[in-house]
């Protein structure tokens, strides 16, 4: 009698605490829905941050922002008349709609003199690479040469301003010679436009307003940009509308994971309902069911949340498959229930499975800690995610449910009951010829898979864009001359000028190396010269407006003696004015390259240099290794070579798992038993590998980190049936309802067009198949004092 109360007193405190933790977690969903949650669907915010000074990671992460709300559209049309009409119905769409920044379509005739009337006061101390190369030769019958070609008719511009502030060109060649991001497009009529293939293209560029991993802008913006493209086409047929930016490769991501969300969410409840049908034959489990599996995600959502101030759509994708693992709890309560005789009460059910799914609960647990261990956020918050779900869960099945259940009212015996006990009989009058028969045999098939196991540590495998969009943007670079690619220099310095001093150095090797790609890269550095070549270069000018250098020229291409002598007294008379980075920042000329200059960042001024793809990309690394203040980055790489070095380490880190799970199953159930209680696991392993090499899918982090969660599950069998206290009928029917669900979770996870996921979802599914049906070999071995009859 004291031992009753002892437990109803127990039942109770613990019921208290679970009421407390719920009220909490209810109050936490109402501060984070007043106050507003984000969903990011960042890809890049779940890989681990490189190992680089602040300034360099600050100035990266404000540069890709920058360019990644960035959004180009061509509107092309045969008819040049029709391209610039559709150009010009496109751009009033997007103004009247409000949700986009920065919409340039017209180079206003200012904006394009803008360049001259900027540079001009510099004009002495700016001067191009193959100017700058004669003078420093001397070389003024060259320089003659290339002079005339500029002329027409000499006689006639004789007086002219040009010759008079401009006589040799150079500043002219050094506006001409400025390279073009987009070098096939040209100014007409104030568009920028292009001609390919027998259509004409007008450009549009704009910025969103948001955040391009904003799923609210997303949609918004593509769906403005549809009913625009369908508005451009009625009113002006045969027109074609070109459009790349982050932000059509984030809205498929999102739309995807969404998919994907759908697709476990509603096939795992779909499979419950079945499941809980099928061997309950009421919906009443069902609901005592479903409601520890909500109480586990509310719990998740709302501390996740809250430690991490935001949600990937990542955790969100991967959080639904833990259905499969929540249930788990419940499925063993009602197992043992209607397993249970007359005699039965929800207190006495708590106690034959409390330290079976106690200790399948640390374990799995242990699986996500390990995971957590890694350097990638999107884990860290997964593994927070899963763990504070599985534990609410877990929670709810131990405090309320002795609550909630009452003893079964009649025997069932369904056809899903008799399936498990078929098998669990089966598994009893096995002989040990066979059993080592099925575990040689599933050896042979594990070592010729893992023979064909191949490996990839390429960042690709985390997400699956639509050939259509990277066909579309490729179409739309080659269009506009574009060849710049995703990697870039960071280029850093105490001060503004020193920033531009690091970066000459490196534009000076770039130019050496490979003068013959043009253009091999964009740097501010060639639009706003450092001051020691400013004043390299007016000395180069003072040099050619000297009069035995400039005279004889003037004389020659029929200007007279006086006039050739005001012209050079002029020039020699201009004192050195220097242009500096605020002066450049401050003009319009700008605007369509300040993205170049970064400014301050951590106490250092940074600036971005573009690089072509033409570039060999294992080169451009040694390059900023000998370079003071550079930095290459080239995230595909650096991510790739995480993936590499992890998925090493983890290989060794589930090969230390499996040793210390022997040595903690030899203290508990001594060595003899432990020997076979981890071949299960080991085998589940093995034949996850197996298949990913006879399928050919190649091995990746996320494979390995998949066996752990495997090891996890496969102890958790192996535990249940070593702890059953009653009938291993009911652990069987558990085991396996455990087993149905979690295959349809981690399944359907198979099923997603994301090779991360996919491969993620096809070893778990391997995994936990093999590990449900090796796991009776625990009977064999175990024979409990308290086992009832099978």
């Amino acid at each position: 009698m004291f031992e009753i109360a002892t437990q109803n007193k127990k039942l109770k405190a613990r019921f208290i605490i679970w009421l407390v933790l719920l009220v909490l977690c209810v109050a936490g969903l109402i501060k984070i829905l007043f106050s507003g949650f984000v969903v990011n669907t960042n890809i890049l915010d779940l890989l681990p941050k490189a190992a680089q000074t602040p300034a360099v990671a600050t100035a990266s992460d404000k540069f890709t922002n920058t360019m990644g709300k960035q959004l180009v559209f061509l509107i092309g049309n045969s008819n040049k008349q029709q391209a610039e009409r559709a150009a010009a119905l496109f751009n009033q769409r997007l103004l009247a709609s409000q949700l986009l920044d920065n919409i340039t379509y017209k180079i206003s005739t200012s904006a394009q003199a803008a360049w001259a009337t900027f540079y001009y006061p510099y004009r002495l101390s700016l001067l191009n690479t193959s100017d700058a190369a004669l003078l420093q030769k001397h070389d003024f019958s060259a320089l003659t040469q290339q002079a005339l070609m500029h002329l027409y008719n000499p006689v006639g511009i004789a007086n002219s301003s040009l010759l008079e502030n401009d006589p040799w060109f150079f500043f002219q060649n050094y506006l001409t010679n400025l390279p073009k991001p987009s070098s096939q497009l040209t100014v007409s009529d104030q568009q920028l436009m292009t001609q390919y293939n027998g259509v004409w293209y007008v450009m549009v560029t704009a910025s969103t307003k948001e955040n391009s991993f904003s799923m609210s802008a997303q949609t918004a913006i593509t769906q403005l940009l549809a009913a625009t493209k369908a508005a451009v086409q009625q009113q002006i047929p045969q027109s074609t509308l070109l459009m790349t930016g982050m932000l059509f490769y984030a809205e498929y991501g999102s739309t995807t994971a969404q998919q994907d969300i759908s697709t476990i969410g509603v096939g795992s409840l779909i499979g419950i309902f079945l499941l809980v049908m099928l061997s309950f034959r009421s919906l009443k489990p069902l609901v005592y069911i479903l409601f520890s599996v909500a109480i586990g995600f509310l719990a998740a959502f709302v501390v996740t949340e809250l430690v991490f101030s935001q949600i990937y759509l990542f955790t969100i994708v991967f959080g639904a498959s833990l259905i499969g693992i929540c249930v788990d709890y419940a499925f063993f309560y009602y197992a043992d229930k209607i397993n249970g005789d007359a005699s039965w009460s929800a207190q006495q059910g708590l106690r034959n499975i409390f330290p079976g799914i106690t200790l399948g609960l640390i374990n799995v647990v242990l699986a996500y800690i390990i995971i957590a261990f890694t350097p990638f956020p999107g884990l860290k918050q997964l593994a927070v995610f899963s763990v504070t779900g599985l534990f609410m869960a877990y929670f709810t099945v131990v405090c309320v449910f002795p609550y909630l259940l009452k003893p079964q009212q009649k025997k069932l015996l369904t056809p899903l009951q008799r399936l498990s006990n078929f098998y669990l009989a089966f598994w009893q009058k096995m002989s040990t010829k066979k059993i080592i028969s099925i575990f040689v045999m599933l050896a042979i098939v594990s070592i010729l898979g893992i023979c064909l196991l191949t490996s990839n540590d390429d960042i690709r495998i985390l997400e699956n864009p639509p050939v259509q969009l990277q066909q579309q943007e490729k179409q739309l670079k080659k269009i506009i001359g574009s060849d710049i690619g995703p990697s870039f220099y960071v280029v850093t310095g105490s001060t503004p000028e020193k920033a531009l001093e690091a970066e000459q150095k490196l534009v000076n090797v770039l130019q050496q190396k490979y003068s013959a790609i043009n253009p091999a890269y964009i740097a501010l550095s060639t639009y706003l010269p450092t001051l020691a070549v400013q004043q390299q270069n007016f000395q180069l000018s003072k040099l050619a407006a000297q009069k035995n250098n400039l005279l004889p020229y003037l004389q020659k291409i029929g200007i007279n003696k006086t006039a050739a002598e005001k012209i050079q007294q002029r020039l020699s008379a201009l004192a050195f004015k220097p242009l500096t980075i605020n002066d450049w920042v401050a003009s319009p000329v700008s605007n369509s390259l300040r993205y170049l200059w970064l400014g301050k960042v951590e106490q250092q001024y940074a600036s971005i240099v573009l690089l072509s793809n033409q570039l060999p990309h294992n080169e451009l690394a040694k390059i900023a290794q000998e370079l003071p203040q550079v930095y290459y980055l080239n995230k595909a790489d650096e991510v790739s070579s995480v993936f590499k070095n992890y998925r090493q380490k983890i290989s060794v880190l589930l090969l230390c798992a499996y040793i210390v799970l022997f040595i903690i199953l030899s203290l508990r159930y001594g060595v003899k038993k432990a020997l076979v209680y981890v071949l299960p696991p080991i085998a589940a392993a093995c034949v996850s590998l197996a298949v990913l090499g006879l399928l050919g899918v190649p091995l990746t982090l996320f494979n390995l980190l998949a066996l752990i969660l495997v090891l996890g599950i496969a102890i958790d069998y192996i535990l249940f049936f070593a702890e059953t206290r009653s009938d291993y009928r009911s652990t069987m029917l558990a085991v396996g309802l455990s087993a149905i669900t979690m295959a349809l979770s981690f399944g359907l996870l198979a099923l997603s067009e994301t090779p991360v996921i996919h491969d993620f979802g096809l070893t778990i599914l391997v995994g936990i198949v093999t590990a449900y049906l090796l796991s009776p070999i625990v009977i064999l071995v175990s024979p409990m004092k308290h086992r009832g009859r099978s």
